[in-house]
């Protein structure tokens, strides 16, 4: 967006000050990505072949198990789901929580500026302005 700050004075001086003034935003207002959690450790499936020593296993990503709903009800930045509610798989089998059951955080963003352009002669002209990038300082 756009917009020209509709200011105008009789007095010419005071006209070339105060009129011509733009205001620009670009806001960026975006929902989360589908995450899937991920669980690290000892193979507990059985099926990935033995690296090493006889008795070591592999260690393996997989899904975890679920154990509850990770939703909270209040998510911050450092903690927007429940890590607790997801456990290693049980021997003999994989994780049974599903692909992408957590919404990501989203970007909720403002960017701005206000300028003016000075004409000082016909073909030379003065900007100034002032940028702000994420103007309220909301952490995403």
């Amino acid at each position: 967006m756009i917009y020209n700050i509709p200011f105008r004075s009789s007095s010419k001086i005071l006209s070339g000050v105060i009129s011509g003034w733009q205001l620009s935003n670009i806001p960026t207002l975006e929902s989360g990505q589908w995450v899937t959690p991920l669980w690290t450790g000892l193979n507990p499936t059985g099926t990935r072949p033995v690296t090493g020593a006889a008795t070591a296993r592999a260690t393996v990503t997989l899904r975890p198990d679920i154990l509850r709903d990770p939703k909270l009800s209040n998510p911050s930045v450092s903690r927007w789901f429940d890590p607790f509610a997801f456990a290693a798989p049980g021997p003999g089998r994989f994780g049974m929580q599903g692909r992408g059951i957590l919404k990501g955080p989203g970007t909720n963003t403002l960017h701005a500026s206000i300028s003016k352009t000075f004409v000082v002669k016909e073909r030379i002209r003065l900007r100034l302005e002032g940028l702000a990038t994420n103007l309220f300082n909301k952490p995403n």
